[in-house]
């Protein structure tokens, strides 16, 4: 199960890595090495697609070659930064997060500003569905059917 959680949390690096630099910005430049973020809108965004509101431009920090400022992320419409796809650790525990049945939803609607609303939607249906449906109770079948078959062991 751990390898199959471990390829879902690969495919998320793959699809999201980075999402949270991409936020609507007041300038359409950095000034010095700050970009200032659009102040209460806490959505993901994506620079083809033109959904930031009228006045403000999408952009991550990263494209221009300037530090991310990880304070942008520390509220509770991003999970406080705890969750995400930036690396193989977080992303791990983002998956095991969503298997929980917690948060997935969550998940979904902040990434689907950012890329491909059906593929982020196939993505944690899928996940949903196979992982916390499926491999999670065949695991805890195994877990029984062993249990069993110690306790009758020690019976005889």
């Amino acid at each position: 199960m751990f390898f199959i959680i471990v390829l879902y949390a690969i495919f998320g690096l793959h699809l999201l890595s980075g999402m949270h630099e991409y936020r609507c910005r007041v300038t359409e430049e950095p000034v010095g090495n700050f970009w200032p973020v659009l102040d209460e809108h806490y959505e993901l965004c994506n620079p083809s697609w033109g959904n930031c509101p009228a006045g403000s431009f999408c952009g991550a920090p990263r494209d221009k070659g300037i530090p991310w400022d990880e304070q942008e992320i520390n509220n509770a419409a991003f999970n406080y930064g705890i969750t995400g796809f930036d690396n193989i650790q977080t992303s791990i525990f983002t998956i095991l997060q969503c298997l929980t049945g917690e948060g997935w939803i969550d998940m979904l609607y902040m990434t689907r500003n950012y890329i491909s609303e059906t593929l982020i939607v196939v993505y944690f249906t899928s996940l949903m569905l196979f992982l916390s449906f499926f491999a999670f109770n065949l695991f805890v079948a195994v877990l029984g059917d062993s249990y069993e078959s110690v306790t009758e062991a020690d019976k005889n």
